[in-house]
């Protein structure tokens, strides 16, 4: 069917894109080639379109922007093999997962002017957000979790900060003709350089097995020239699944059944974190 209400003519709605945020996806066809239309607020377009022309012109590989009018973006569409679906059917490759720490290293080195800084008041936001959907609803007392959970806010900001795609998992990964390519970074903030690595070997859609999570760890401190501090890194771990799990929660109670599937996979990652940071009460509660 014709998009009569969207503000570009001749193109044909091929599907409606599913994803957990409240923009909305499209993908569109004109003259047999595919795009696709996403549709937002004026605003977030905008900030959109800013950082995604800022990472093209610092040679991370986003998809190219076409045009732009009232709260609707027209983009390229770069196809359907995220990092979740090759892992997914054809297994984990150490090798791809190389690629796109390479990508996020030369992430991390572009020196944004205008980004804001992941705060204190942002982590502990979310930790709210985790009592909220995911506390209440497994009838947790987080009681005794405070302390640590702060603790844990602490060591997170410790750490040198850079630029960090905030969402940066298997499903916001995508590989076209062999390179890698990030989606969904619309956001990115100023934050510790743990968060997004973390996010990706931690990641609730790819059960890593712990042995590829640790040379992967290798590899990146290696690659980054960084020393790396495991209880800081395993602080943003534990801080990212909170965070992903309230995220599962609350999508399925807006009836996005995809989330649901991964709410028992988030916490035993979850509790494995704990478990390695010594709160083993905390792990205990998790049922």
């Amino acid at each position: 069917m014709t998009i009569d209400r969207l503000p570009f003519e001749g193109f044909e709605i091929v599907k409606k894109m599913n994803g957990g945020s409240n923009r909305k996806f499209y993908r569109v066809r004109k003259n047999g080639k595919n795009y696709v239309v996403m549709e937002s607020t004026p605003r977030e377009v905008e900030r959109y379109y800013r950082i995604n022309n800022a990472l093209m012109q610092n040679g991370i590989n986003v998809p190219s922007i076409y045009e732009k009018k009232d709260g609707y973006v027209l983009m390229e569409d770069v196809g359907d093999m995220s990092l979740f679906r090759l892992t997914k059917e054809f297994g984990f490759n150490p090798l791809l997962y190389q690629k796109v720490i390479d990508a996020l290293l030369k992430l991390q080195g572009i020196k944004f002017r205008d980004l804001p800084r992941f705060s204190k008041e942002k982590l502990q936001n979310e930790y709210e957000q985790f009592k909220k959907f995911y506390a209440i609803y497994k009838g947790i007392d987080t009681g005794e979790w405070e302390i640590h959970v702060e603790d844990a806010v602490k060591r997170c900001m410790e750490v040198d900060y850079v630029p960090m795609h905030r969402d940066f998992q298997s499903t916001n990964i995508y590989i076209k003709e062999n390179k890698v390519y990030f989606l969904d970074f619309q956001d990115m903030h100023l934050g510790p350089f743990y968060f997004d690595l973390a996010s990706l070997l931690y990641d609730p859609y790819i059960m890593m097995q712990n042995d590829y999570r640790e040379e992967l760890l290798e590899y990146y401190a290696h690659a980054s020239g960084r020393s790396l501090d495991k209880e800081r890194y395993l602080s943003c771990a534990m801080l990212r699944i909170m965070q992903a799990l309230s995220a599962y929660i609350r999508l399925s109670m807006e009836g996005k059944e995809f989330f649901r599937g991964f709410i028992r996979k988030g916490e035993c990652t979850l509790k494995n974190i704990l478990r390695d940071l010594g709160f083993n009460k905390m792990a205990d509660s998790i049922r």
